[in-house]
């Protein structure tokens, strides 16, 4: 029988194994308890690129920079993995790095306490919303995803503020816009994508309600007068509107039932007189 030599691990194969080896709590793939931090609710996001290099995103917000110093890793070793094993590694260098005990209850990715995922929502094709919702409770979480400088897809927005961000379905605006068709501006991006899939043009913000962005709506909506508001009608929704009647973007606003947002509107009033309204304000 021939003997053969373990295979070589590549960047992210070294990585990995030097977690376990130092006792990094795993929680599903690709989530482990970050070094940089106590973190007894595992918060690292450590992913794979296409050439075998480590992506690495912590939740609670360690740099990657802070999170290889609690390693003794120089920033070669996520691209290279080191020459000798990542058990001889840790005894080495990691000797005095301990971790919290799990607390599943408290993880920093939503799997981690039960959440699954719902939707994506791109902005642009540099950006991506991701929503999970708790099927028993019905809560929703929201994070971000991004393309690197080399392409790849990684969590978070490497520092891009959510108010740099294109308006929700900027190009498809900017269509509407050109040719005088309704723009209905509503407050979240799963009521966008009803709409659209109901025949309408439709844009939201990066941020939500307590956050509304105006500088991206306005390089969309300035003056455009066949703009119509439907908030959430909320006390955070109605904030929203103020804010975006003071910007001047709001020249005609459908106001929902208490409680409703633009999706249950149109759902309860059906798709015919949902056009009637919004033809009658814009006509």
């Amino acid at each position: 029988m021939t003997a053969h030599a373990p295979a070589r691990l590549d960047a992210h194969g070294w990585f990995v194994a030097l977690l376990d080896a130092v006792g990094s709590g795993p929680i599903g793939k690709r989530v482990r308890q970050c070094p940089g931090h106590g973190d007894g609710a595992p918060s690292l996001s450590v992913g794979r690129g296409e050439d075998g290099r480590v992506l690495l995103h912590c939740h609670a917000g360690c740099d990657t920079r802070k999170v290889l110093a609690a390693l003794r890793c120089p920033m070669a070793r996520l691209f290279k993995p080191a020459t000798t094993t990542p058990v001889r590694f840790a005894r080495m260098f990691c000797g005095g790095l301990t971790f919290p005990p799990l607390d599943m209850r408290g993880s920093g990715h939503p799997g981690g306490r039960g959440y699954r995922f719902e939707s994506e929502h791109p902005y642009g094709d540099r950006w991506w919303l991701i929503r999970h919702r708790h099927p028993v409770t019905g809560a929703k979480e929201l994070s971000w995803e991004c393309r690197n400088p080399d392409g790849l897809r990684v969590p978070g927005l490497l520092g891009t503020p959510t108010a740099a961000l294109p308006a929700y379905m900027a190009a498809e605006v900017g269509k509407a816009v050109a040719m005088g068709e309704p723009v209905l501006l509503v407050e979240s991006e799963s009521s966008v994508d009803a709409l659209m899939r109901a025949g309408w043009y439709a844009t939201t913000w990066a941020g939500g309600a307590a956050s509304v962005q105006v500088r991206p709506l306005r390089a969309v909506l300035a003056d455009y007068p066949h703009t119509v508001v439907i908030p959430d009608h909320d006390d955070p929704g109605l904030a929203a509107l103020a804010t975006l009647r003071t910007a001047g973007l709001a020249p005609h606003v459908l106001m929902p039932d208490p409680g409703e947002d633009a999706r249950e509107l149109l759902a309860r009033v059906g798709p015919g007189a949902f056009r009637s309204l919004i033809e009658e304000m814009t006509r």
